[in-house]
């Protein structure tokens, strides 16, 4: 698929709304809220938009499929973070997390470990692509979670020498 890349620039805070816009009826069924920290001026990321929304979608179906946990705070938060030669765009959930023993196998393609076989729909395939697409356009995705309490996933964009740095 690397074929179909139109890398350019993109404002990753517009294209994050856009997304979390177009997801607003899951968000809804879930009975889940969307919550953004850290975002200020434009943050202008190259990467192909088409394709990074295809990543964004699929952190935020995990993290609405797996919040169903009772007492679980009822927000998915999206942190910023900038320095000088990155942005970091975290997606971070509250629910049922990921198991210690699980956690490495994640990018394996058809792999659904403990919780995903309890969700019918979860074909193990999700994650895997997003990586997929995140290597190939240079994003670095990574994943952080605590069994019971939650999951964090990542994405790290470099900043190139021709974007403007602070």
């Amino acid at each position: 698929f690397e074929l179909d890349f139109v890398v350019q620039q993109v404002d990753l805070l517009h294209l994050l709304r856009e997304t979390i816009n177009s997801e607003k009826a899951a968000f809804i069924r879930y009975g889940l809220f969307p919550k953004m920290s850290g975002e200020g001026n434009p943050m202008i990321i190259e990467t192909d938009p088409k394709w990074l929304q295809f990543v964004l979608r699929q952190i935020i179906s995990n993290a609405l499929k797996y919040s169903r946990r009772e007492g679980a705070e009822n927000t998915v938060e999206f942190i910023f973070e900038r320095t000088p030669t990155r942005i970091s765009l975290a997606c971070r959930d509250y629910g049922i997390g990921i198991p210690a023993e699980d956690l490495d196998r994640v990018w394996q393609p058809f792999f659904t470990g403990i919780n995903g076989r309890r969700y019918p729909e979860a074909t193990g395939m999700g994650l895997y692509l997003a990586k997929k697409v995140c290597d190939h356009l240079g994003h670095e995705l990574s994943i952080d979670s605590e069994d019971d309490r939650g999951t964090m996933v990542t994405i790290t964009f470099p900043i190139p020498d021709n974007l403007h740095r602070w």
